[in-house]
């Protein structure tokens, strides 16, 4: 197992099984448009430190950049959303 850590326009795109991004939705939303190109055709991107008033349209972003599933998980006012 390998693992990047880092600005995802910092490293050359690679194909990986899963990316996980904790960081705020607008940067969410930034980078969904990008991240595909960097993940496996069954791989997962899982998003979270979303505030929950934001997760639906963060969630409606990430299908739109190509994950044809999305499922948000939240507890309090926090949410973590995972598309593949």
């Amino acid at each position: 197992m390998e693992v990047f850590e880092g600005d995802l326009f910092a490293i050359p795109p690679q194909q990986c099984d899963i990316m996980v991004a904790n960081i705020i939705a607008g940067v969410i939303i930034l980078m969904a448009p990008y991240v595909k190109s960097y993940i496996n055709p069954n791989g997962y991107f899982v998003a979270g430190g979303i505030l929950s008033q934001k997760a639906d349209e963060v969630s409606d972003v990430i299908r739109k950049a190509g994950f044809s599933e999305t499922h948000i998980y939240s507890k309090g006012e926090w949410s973590v959303i995972v598309g593949r």
